[in-house]
């Protein structure tokens, strides 16, 4: 799933979070084609070569997701001085909740016409980007027992 029209916003979709919104959003992207590009990928390393060979095309990154689709987006992004966006359709949704990203592509519209963007702190653990959210421990092993768990289920491991 990809639409390019050389808008300076574009949703990256990570296809196995959210499935019930996903498929609202797949259905409702068409509206905003002259305000909005996105597109999918099948694992991390097509993510970081497309952000790498895409970045200076866009001035707006909107990650489409949970947590761990906000953390992959904002590691690759930290110091460019674009903006983050987020449309949280994940099973984790706390960076969101905490910056008062709604769950609609109404609102997500509406805050880019604004362009009101605000800067954020981040944090490295072992060369990582943390942004709201770190686990270490017993919550750390569970977390990544879960995203294993989603992996089997969608069948992209």
């Amino acid at each position: 799933m990809q639409y390019f029209n050389n808008n300076r916003t574009i949703l990256i979709i990570n296809p196995n979070s959210g499935m019930s919104r996903l498929a609202f959003l797949k259905r409702n992207l068409w509206k905003y084609k002259d305000e909005l590009d996105y597109t999918t990928f099948e694992d991390l390393n097509e993510f970081r070569v497309f952000m790498k060979k895409n970045l200076d095309n866009y001035d707006i990154f909107v990650a489409v997701g949970g947590d761990g689709t906000v953390n992959s987006l904002a590691s690759e992004l930290k110091g460019t001085g674009k903006i983050l966006g987020v449309l949280p359709i994940g099973s984790g949704n706390g960076f969101a909740r905490e910056m008062g990203f709604r769950k609609d592509i109404e609102s997500l519209i509406e805050c880019i016409r604004k362009k009101n963007p605000i800067d954020i702190d981040v944090l490295n653990i072992n060369q990582r980007l943390c942004i709201n959210v770190a686990g270490i421990g017993l919550d750390s092993f569970v977390a990544h027992d879960f995203q294993g768990l989603e992996e089997e289920a969608s069948g992209t491991m």
